[in-house]
């Protein structure tokens, strides 16, 4: 007799990743189909969705899922289960919610994910499909199977920071007992902006001519660089043999500067300094590749926790596999969401951190 089939959907922005339990060393990838008609940011597609696209945005969403499906051989009238991680908006887009609440302040999460409609459903019987459940308004069920793969549900007795680096840059620090959650947009520069390669790639060669004095931290490329035929000054990437852009750099300071202000905010809604921490894991679908030391060269880190640094690479797909062998995703810490959305210091902070150094 074959073992049941699950299948686990790590459902990003910017893109979608599925694995099925028989195999799950093997991922299965694609850019997110909603993106070409309905934007590349969250804004647009909530707009969308809004404006009547709702059904559109659904469709789109579980289609990609059932196009991933047959390139993994996978036949959806033989699926015993599918959990699908994603973030508070992109889960909501897939089972056709309501986004209300997620597009006007003051900003809540749709908590009823049941997936009812759709083309997954004509195959599917709903009730074998979980949409794992956000945290809070902007920290997803993505982040609550990275939570599971790192195992920090229930807290942390020495603190412990998990940082997901995406569109959106979801941090938590887990002390004991309780979650400190906070998410910040970062725009699509961590997941390789408009280049089809891993984003680790171009972090290392940004960090590369940082230290080369290629680049200033202010984000200004040195005099005399090369241009291109429109004009446009670049620098050539060793790691990613990509023409790096002044714009990219641009997009990498915006991503950086909101991450580690979610960073700083956290830490300061525990009453935690940098040095307490026992651990930083790093979560997301380009984690693994990550250099810790480029990190601190980027001013993401500061340089004590280089050698404190683990990665649990792609921890949405991970931890949604986890589910589906019976792992418990409930939350048992108590949270403690950090707004940033709604803070009015937070452009201010933004705009202090887009230097490509830890301050």
């Amino acid at each position: 007799m074959s073992a049941p089939i699950g299948i686990a959907v790590d459902l990003g922005t910017s893109s979608v990743a599925l694995a099925a339990s028989t195999d799950p060393g093997r991922v299965f990838e694609a850019r997110n189909a909603q993106a070409a008609d309905f934007g590349r940011d969250i804004l647009s597609r909530l707009s969308a969705a809004q404006a009547g696209h709702s059904a559109e945005l659904r469709d789109l969403a579980q289609n990609q899922v059932l196009e991933l499906m047959a390139e993994a051989g996978v036949d959806a009238g033989k699926l015993e289960g599918l959990v699908v991680a994603g973030n508070s908006a992109m889960a909501a887009l897939f089972v056709g919610a309501d986004v209300t609440t997620l597009a006007t302040a003051p900003f809540a999460p749709v908590r009823d994910l049941r997936c009812e409609n759709g083309p997954l459903t004509d195959l599917i019987s709903p009730d074998r499909i979980t949409v794992l459940e956000p945290i809070d308004a902007f920290v997803g069920g993505d982040l609550r199977a990275d939570l599971v793969t790192a195992g920090l549900t229930a807290g942390s007795a020495d603190p412990q920071l998990l940082i997901d680096l995406g569109t959106n840059a979801e941090v938590v620090l887990a002390t004991a007992g309780r979650l400190h959650v906070c998410s910040a947009p970062a725009g699509p520069a961590f997941e390789g902006g408009g280049f089809k390669l891993r984003g680790s790639q171009l972090l290392a060669d940004v960090a590369d001519f940082l230290r080369r004095g290629l680049l200033a931290t202010d984000g200004k490329f040195a005099e005399g660089v090369q241009r291109d035929a429109a004009d446009v000054a670049y620098l050539q990437g060793e790691r990613s043999g990509q023409a790096i852009s002044q714009r990219f750099v641009r997009d990498l300071q915006l991503a950086k500067a909101a991450t580690s202000t979610a960073i700083a905010r956290v830490l300061a809604a525990a009453a935690t300094p940098p040095e307490d921490l026992s651990r930083i894991v790093f979560a997301g679908a380009f984690g693994t590749a990550l250099d810790p030391a480029d990190l601190v060269t980027l001013g993401l880190i500061p340089e004590i926790w280089q050698d404190r640094c683990r990665s649990i690479g792609n921890g949405s797909l991970s931890g949604a596999l986890a589910v589906l062998g019976g792992a418990d995703p409930e939350i048992s810490a108590a949270i403690s969401p950090v707004e940033l959305p709604t803070d009015p210091a937070f452009n201010a902070a933004l705009i202090a951190a887009t230097d490509f150094s830890w301050n």
